[in-house]
């Protein structure tokens, strides 16, 4: 069954809202399915990215899944570290107060691009919905990332 556009956004901004995207666990689950998604369905991917845009497959595999392989990576080793709270100095005023600085995602975003930026989001904690340029004729790319995110449990991608 196809979602309407308000009825797919409004899903995400209640899963942002109660709070689903901002544990850590959560966030480490999503990026270990990315992974996990890019390296067993790579030959796909890459099949799409020929059909879509023309891309060679070693370009593919080297611009496209190995980056995001290697960010995926790259968050999973950072993630508590930058979800830390920072003490920061407090102002004088508000002695004997201390300050800190607690990163968290803001929300949700609607990206209207190609079909690879919204992996990119997972690991900041976004929830995302991702809509195909209009002039995209062959959206294969678009469309086989909305299936294997929904079969390796990435939760917060929805396309319109």
């Amino acid at each position: 069954m196809v979602k309407s556009r308000a009825a797919a956004v409004q899903e995400l901004r209640e899963r942002f809202a109660a709070g689903q995207t901002r544990p850590a666990e959560w966030r480490a689950a999503q990026l270990r399915g990315v992974l996990r998604m890019a390296t067993e369905m790579e030959a796909e991917i890459c099949d799409a990215l020929h059909a879509d845009l023309g891309k060679p497959k070693t370009e593919a595999h080297v611009h496209e899944l190995s980056l995001i392989k290697s960010s995926c990576l790259f968050a999973l080793k950072n993630l508590k570290k930058w979800m830390k709270p920072q003490k920061v100095p407090a102002k004088l005023m508000n002695f004997p107060s201390t300050a800190r600085i607690t990163p968290e995602p803001l929300g949700l975003v609607l990206v209207i691009s190609a079909w690879n930026y919204p992996l990119w989001n997972i690991n900041r904690g976004r929830s995302s919905t991702k809509k195909l340029p209009k002039n995209w004729e062959q959206p294969l790319a678009g469309a086989c990332m909305q299936h294997v995110c929904m079969s390796h449990e990435i939760d917060i991608w929805t396309t319109l």
